[in-house]
């Protein structure tokens, strides 16, 4: 009936607000224990990982002008793993993302959400990721096999069955880059864009 559907909508709101707001702890959480971990541990600044603003402008061009180039591979491999993979998708994270991001009425949630999604996430996903995790592994294992290890790695955290082969895609290239450069924003602005193209989108279906 109508109340039990307020009911449930009620619930999966409150739900996905509670993710976002622990998810947003989480990332503050741990971009605090690695900027303590670098410099304490040992002895070095954010330009350790690759944080650098004397090149800024020519980082976000160079973001840009890859990503747009790459879009097309990441439209193709997602249309090619919706076909495949729709009866077996149940519904991840990002579904129930997306649903509140169409739904949501309250402006100020909705900003504070897309901003999180577009710029906050990425930055935090960035450094713990490229700038952590790849640059741990590939000292140990190998530059290819880093970069296929934390590309899996974060296309899975994701959980979302259709999305798993364009992250997966979209990681490689956001591992190339860093690796190419040497630069954490090249891959940041590329992340960020993609994001807010997929949240664009998304504000447009709104209407």
């Amino acid at each position: 009936d109508i109340f039990g559907w307020l009911a449930k909508t009620a619930n999966e709101r409150s739900f996905i607000l509670l993710s976002f707001l622990s998810s947003f702890a989480l990332d503050i959480a741990v971009t605090a224990l690695l900027i303590y971990w670098l410099k304490n541990k040992y002895k070095q600044t954010l330009a350790a990982v690759g944080i650098k603003v004397g090149k800024i402008l020519y980082d976000f061009k160079l973001g840009f002008l890859s990503y747009l180039s790459f879009l097309p591979v990441i439209f193709i491999v997602f249309i090619l793993s919706a076909v495949y993979f729709q009866k077996y998708d149940g519904g991840g994270s990002s579904q129930l993302v997306f649903y509140f991001l169409i739904f949501e009425k309250n402006p100020y949630v909705l900003t504070a959400v897309s901003l999180f999604v577009t710029v906050i996430g990425p930055f935090v996903e960035e450094l713990f990721f490229r700038g952590l995790l790849y640059g741990s592994l590939k000292k140990s294992i190998g530059i290819f096999q880093a970069a296929l290890a934390s590309s899996l790695v974060f296309s899975m955290l994701h959980m979302n069955l259709i999305g798993l082969l364009p992250i997966l895609f979209l990681a490689v290239l956001l591992v190339y880059l860093y690796e190419k450069t040497g630069a954490f924003c090249v891959p940041f602005f590329v992340h960020v864009f993609h994001n807010s193209f997929i949240l664009a989108v998304v504000l447009l279906w709104r209407k």
